[in-house]
């Protein structure tokens, strides 16, 4: 089990941009949202991000961006989830969520803790 991952990955779309409602299908993901998986996805796999197994901590920073930060933070913990470097994000103790420096992608430091009680 790993203890702690350090990861880098493009930032993602607003929590508003990443579904869309389609007749007959109901709600679906969006080109955006689809392409930023994808990358960030790849992202993954170069940087082979560890497993954390059992409940974890969050912290994401990220560069400027419009809107509310916390909107960028759904979309990281499912990607992890879907790539197997945490399990459900239910199993998150602590999210923090912060803007800082520039550039055009995002870090996340995802650290395992002690269950509780």
């Amino acid at each position: 089990m790993t203890l702690s991952v350090t990861l880098t990955l493009p930032i993602p779309p607003s929590v508003n941009g990443l579904y869309r409602n389609v007749a007959g299908r109901g709600r679906v993901k969006t080109r955006k949202y689809e392409a930023w998986c994808s990358a960030a996805g790849w992202e993954l796999e170069i940087q082979r991000a560890g497993q954390i197994k059992g409940p974890y901590e969050a912290a994401i920073t990220l560069p400027p961006v419009r809107g509310d930060i916390d909107n960028r933070a759904k979309a990281l913990l499912d990607l992890l989830v879907a790539h197997g470097v945490t399990g459900d994000d239910r199993l998150c103790r602590s999210l923090t969520v912060k803007r800082a420096g520039t550039g055009s992608w995002c870090l996340v430091e995802v650290r395992a803790v002690e269950p509780l009680p």
